[in-house]
């Protein structure tokens, strides 16, 4: 349930208006715990805000799965939080159409 309810909000609200310069963004790969030989599905999915031209803000959900320990099983999985910065590597952008 918590995990429909956190892609419907985003579908929202990268639909509205007040969310222009927003994404969604979102990986999907493997984990595999030092302390077991079994291997686990692994996938974060989130949302982020373009702040400014070189600033944005993103956060979501990361799950690494589970795996067995000691007679159980242990699962990570969370929140996550971020702060992106970038810089431009060139002066001026090329621009594709130039030749």
């Amino acid at each position: 349930m918590r995990y429909q309810t956190l892609a419907g909000l985003a579908l929202v609200l990268c639909g509205t208006s007040a969310f222009a310069g927003g994404y969604v963004t979102g990986s999907i790969g493997q984990s595999k715990a030092s302390v077991a030989l079994e291997r686990s599905t692994a996938w974060r999915a989130g949302v982020g805000k373009i702040i400014s031209g070189n600033l944005a803000v993103e956060g979501g959900w990361t799950d690494l799965g589970s795996a067995p320990i000691r007679g159980g099983r242990v699962s990570a999985h969370g929140p996550y939080a971020a702060a992106l910065l970038a810089a431009p590597l060139t002066s001026k952008p090329p621009s594709p159409l130039e030749a």
